[in-house]
């Protein structure tokens, strides 16, 4: 439901589009429930699963959100942790931020923390008696039953005034973590062109390496240029490795093929 209220103000603000959900499985204990919170714009996220699953299920969901943010131009509705309703513990869970930054970066998709506050809970009698019957049966768990009356409750019950809050994305934050880092600890990489000496072609992400072939940076960009008749790309390196004329190794495939950081510009026609 808070994400409703979301809606309602982005319609009323001309927005052109209103918010995809990130809704959990756990709450989808009825086909209709499924049905509904499909046609309503909405995603699951996938819970209680192993490790291994875990992870390839976050990595998946990480890659569509910033597929819907960056290319169909969606707004995302995701909860920062979950729980967070009943313990008035607010702070974001680690994890999602992690599971956010696996299918690119962050400050692609704009993250803007929002709060939201009812003058009353409706659903307040069925926290404290959760509360209290995991007090006295630590293994107690919720019934279908349960989440259903506690979903009804809060769609239906009375909240009274209700209050929105947001900030500015969070970007500016990271920028400014990133550069209180690089002063405090002082520029450990740097952004280097390279030539490939070797046989082969270095991509966006694939890894740099040293002769030992420990890993010493990360390519930016690669491609075989015409203009030159070889292939090229560029870097971030640990500084030891920044220097012209410094080997280094592209890991393409498992091997490691040979290159040279070289000046700008590639082209010197």
């Amino acid at each position: 439901l808070d994400s409703v209220f979301l809606d309602l103000l982005l319609v009323h603000n001309g927005y052109p589009t209103t918010v995809e959900i990130g809704i959990g499985d756990n709450l989808l204990i009825y086909p209709w429930i499924k049905r509904l919170v499909r046609m309503n714009k909405a995603f699951i996220v996938r819970r209680a699963l192993s490790m291994r699953e875990l992870m390839r299920s976050s990595q998946l969901m990480s890659q569509y959100i910033h597929y819907a943010v960056t290319t169909k131009k969606e707004n995302i509705w995701i909860a920062q942790r979950e729980g967070r309703a009943k313990d008035s513990d607010d702070r974001t869970q680690e994890s999602v931020l992690k599971m956010l930054a696996m299918g690119g970066d962050l400050k692609e998709l704009n993250i803007v923390p929002l709060t939201i506050s009812y003058e009353y809970d409706p659903c307040d009698y069925l926290k404290a008696k959760e509360f209290q019957q995991k007090r006295d049966n630590p293994c107690f768990k919720k019934s279908k039953q349960d989440d259903l009356d506690n979903m009804r409750t809060g769609i239906f019950g009375h909240k009274g005034r209700v209050h929105y809050h947001w900030a500015a994305t969070v970007n500016d934050f990271i920028d400014r973590a990133y550069n209180e880092k690089q002063k405090a600890e002082g520029v450990t990489r740097k952004l280097v062109a390279f030539e490939i000496t070797g046989k082969g072609i270095a991509r966006h992400e694939y890894e740099i390496c040293d002769a030992e072939g420990n890993h010493i940076g990360e390519v930016t960009s690669g491609t075989m240029a015409p203009s030159v008749k070889k292939a090229i790309g560029m870097g971030y390196v640990k500084k030891d490795f920044s220097k012209v004329g410094s080997e280094i190794f592209i890991k393409v495939r498992d091997k490691l093929i040979s290159a040279v950081v070289v000046k700008l510009p590639f082209y010197k026609g």
